[in-house]
């Protein structure tokens, strides 16, 4: 279900964001607004949509997969919430990429891949429930990775100038 939220809601080709953090790259201006906007905007379409999608999880999964499936909609729901977790750091990649830090990016990446693979992996012998719920821890330390890889000051981190869109977590370059 998340595949289709990014598919058919966001289209998540991203392609005019790169173009925003390189233009304020070329214009020697700080990319914090731009992506707070950007993630602002992304937040407060993904988070209702999901939140939609986690109340009709049972009639989506009937409609999609058929009755034999209806009986995991708790996981999809809980699949649902680590969406919306991860959704506010979706665009690391392309302000890492666009400032010019593609091996930093790359090492992000990597450390995420390892992490989220580590976590499920664990938690596998516990059963499907304990795999779900791995991933959203997963993505809530990958939130925390992902804000630490982006070189922010102190402004960054206000709700005043955020445009709706409060960093949780907050590092200083």
């Amino acid at each position: 279900m998340s595949e289709l939220v990014n598919r058919v809601v966001f289209a998540r080709d991203y392609a005019g964001l790169p173009a925003l953090f390189l233009r304020a790259r070329a214009r020697q201006q700080r990319h914090e607004a731009g992506y707070l906007k950007a993630i602002g905007f992304l937040t407060v379409v993904a988070w209702p949509f999901y939140g939609f999608l986690g109340i009709v999880a049972y009639a989506a999964i009937r409609i999609f997969y058929g009755r034999s499936m209806a009986s995991r909609r708790p996981l999809a729901q809980v699949l649902l919430l680590a969406a919306a977790i991860e959704v506010t750091y979706s665009f690391r990649d392309e302000i890492l990429i666009s400032t010019g830090n593609v091996a930093k990016n790359s090492r992000v990446v990597l450390a995420l891949q390892v992490l989220r693979t580590g976590l499920v992996l664990a938690a596998a012998p516990f059963g499907l429930t304990a795999v779900v719920w791995a991933i959203v821890v997963a993505g809530l330390m990958s939130g925390v990775l992902s804000q630490a890889s982006i070189e922010v000051d102190d402004r960054f981190c206000t709700c005043g100038n955020s445009h709706g869109h409060c960093a949780p977590i907050c590092s200083s370059p």
